[in-house]
């Protein structure tokens, strides 16, 4: 979960920067027409333009909040199904979990010989049992 986390963030922080990155580059095309004012005067034209470049800006933050919100409710619509499908979970449903007299899990009646003990263990405690 912690990993996922850190993913999460780790990508987040890519498109923060990208969305830097794409700044910086509309305010360097800002400085550009700054200085063709003096020539051919397109205030404007610069106003548009760095009106627009907010926008953009404002749509970007919001897609990108709205999909790691996404992602984060993803993330934890798994966790907890992998805590559902977990061990102790699965005992209090009413399963047993059969294991040898070394612990190892038995998964098929053949693991065993007839009269040969094994244990069993239940989301109350466990007992030993023998098989027939």
């Amino acid at each position: 979960m912690e990993r996922i986390l850190k993913d999460l963030k780790n990508f987040e922080n890519r498109i923060f920067d990208i969305i830097r990155s794409a700044m910086e580059k509309y305010w360097l095309k800002k400085d550009q027409l700054e200085r063709r004012i003096t020539v051919s005067k397109p205030q404007q034209k610069i106003k548009n333009n760095l009106i627009e470049s907010v926008k953009i800006k404002e749509r970007l933050e919001y897609i990108l909040a709205q999909k790691i919100l996404n992602y984060r409710n993803e993330i934890k619509s798994f966790h907890k199904r992998l805590i559902s499908l977990g061990p102790d979970n699965v005992l209090q449903r009413g399963f047993t979990i059969a294991s040898d007299n070394q612990g190892r899990i038995i998964k098929s009646p053949e693991h065993l010989s007839n009269g040969e003990e094994f244990n069993l263990k239940t989301a109350k405690g466990s007992f030993k049992a023998k098989k027939l």
